[in-house]
């Protein structure tokens, strides 16, 4: 007889196993309806009791139950996953540690339950780092508006001192709208002040980040800011040019000819007195 803790019994079958045939019999009597029918010591036991004599399972039935408890338990005693996160057997990201198995553990052998005990506690180990940089980045994420709007901040008064018309032309414009997500993937850019100054006087291309926002996620709303902020640049290099090759440019000439002035037409007098100098 096995006992489990589960508040049931699993009887085998003696004559299975080539036991004596007294349990058959008090069986017998159990289903005969009477105890006197059965006449054997295995039903006058049940008819004592008043109640009926047990059932016996088979050799097969009995290994066959027992393999599906000691699964049964095997899974009670894994973690329960986590939110995002796989234990036991599931699957997980490639190179994740994972709980370990019973079946992977051979527990005849001498240390194999401290084995156990070590995987199992370098699995906890991981865990608790895993949620502790979940909750960083969370912390990290929740604190990035802010953080890029004091960055921002910091940049546009270096940007107002060598662009004097930055507010003319944001009052021009008469504020910018963009999604709150798109604020702070400007803000978080190195180039948000001219980035904002172009947006002031390009305000289509604010609607455009806001559909990309919206259709293509904020990836693509980054890629759109760095051509935004390399157009920033090609302009600013091309007026810088220009300004030089305008101060380095020669003095227009007048092509008509010699223009008439004293020192190329003198007086009667003057050409005397060039005459007598010399």
């Amino acid at each position: 007889m096995y006992a489990y803790s589960m508040n049931f019994r699993i009887l085998r079958d003696p004559g299975s196993e080539g036991g004596g045939g007294a349990a058959p019999g008090g069986a017998a009597g159990a289903q005969g309806g009477t105890g006197a029918a059965a006449g054997g010591q295995g039903a006058g036991q049940a008819a004592g009791q008043g109640s009926a004599a047990p059932e016996y399972l088979s050799k097969a039935d009995f290994e066959s139950f027992r393999n599906e408890l000691t699964s049964h338990l095997s899974r009670l005693s894994r973690p329960e996953p986590s939110e995002g996160r796989s234990s036991g057997g599931d699957k997980g990201k490639q190179g994740d540690p994972k709980f370990p198995e019973l079946a992977d553990f051979d527990f005849k052998k001498p240390g194999e339950i401290q084995r156990y005990e070590d995987a199992k506690a370098d699995y906890y180990e991981w865990r608790r780092e895993q949620k502790s940089a979940e909750r960083d980045r969370e912390k990290s994420e929740k604190e990035a508006p802010q953080r890029a709007a004091r960055e921002h901040a910091g940049r546009l008064k270096e940007y107002r001192k060598e662009n004097p018309d930055f507010d003319a032309d944001m009052s021009k414009a008469g504020g910018i709208h963009v999604l709150n997500e798109v604020q702070t993937a400007i803000y978080s850019s190195k180039n948000s002040p001219a980035i904002v100054h172009y947006l002031a006087k390009n305000k289509s291309e604010a609607q455009e980040l806001n559909f990309i926002a919206e259709s293509e996620g904020m990836d693509a709303v980054r890629e759109r800011l760095g051509e935004i902020a390399a157009t920033i640049r090609a302009e600013k290099q091309l007026a810088e040019a220009n300004a030089k090759a305008a101060k380095d440019r020669p003095p227009r000439q007048s092509m008509r000819g010699p223009v008439a002035d004293s020192k190329n037409n003198p007086s009667k007098e003057e050409r005397y007195r060039r005459y007598q100098d010399a």
